[in-house]
């Protein structure tokens, strides 16, 4: 008999599986079927790397909302907020290169075109409204990219992968850094 926390490990694991992968996929279907060959170690790597991947779309989706809401800004304020955009956006795709490398580095194939970003991606475009409340829509959406990146480090420690988890680290920061400066532009845009 599998005691109560191994049992709860087991349903945390599917439930995060099912979000994942489709109904269709393998591992769903194995896990469901109850096989006793199903592979742990490999299946969290398989999770890893669709949240890595997940990770990604999402980056280049936001830097692309960024540039778009820096092409569109307007107010007294428009100069400083365009720099202030264009230095955001240069930080997240900073950070694309490096999360899409360690994909490969996984062994496993990452974003190739935009439809991959639409695919895995959940970002929709930005309002074209008042510079705070676009600053405040580009704030929302920072927060949960660094949300986002929280749940992928915590992943990658629980499949053992400490290099992708140090790897997130910084970014991590960085995105709560970004959080900051929005909010503080916020701030003074009122």
């Amino acid at each position: 008999m599998r005691s109560p926390a191994l049992t709860d490990a087991d349903d945390r694991l599917d439930e995060a599986l099912r979000e994942t992968f489709p109904a269709s996929d393998p591992v769903i279907l194995d896990r469901v079927a109850g096989k006793e060959n199903w592979d742990v170690a490999n299946d969290l790597r398989r999770l890893e790397v669709a949240h890595l991947n997940r990770l990604a779309a999402e980056t280049l989706a936001l830097y692309v909302a960024t540039k778009g809401c820096r092409w569109h800004i307007s107010g007294p304020r428009r100069h400083d907020h365009q720099r202030l955009l264009d230095e955001l956006a240069t930080r997240l795709l900073a950070s694309l290169d490096g999360l899409t490398e360690r994909v490969r580095k996984l062994g496993a194939g990452t974003i190739s075109s935009i439809w991959d970003v639409e695919t895995h991606a959940s970002r929709r475009c930005p309002p074209m409204c008042s510079a705070p409340e676009m600053l405040g829509w580009l704030l929302g959406e920072t927060r949960s990219l660094a949300t986002l990146m929280h749940d992928c480090r915590r992943l990658a420690e629980t499949a053992g992968d400490i290099a992708t988890s140090g790897l997130l680290e910084p970014w991590i920061e960085d995105a709560e850094g970004r959080c900051l400066l929005l909010q503080d532009a916020i701030n003074h845009a009122n």
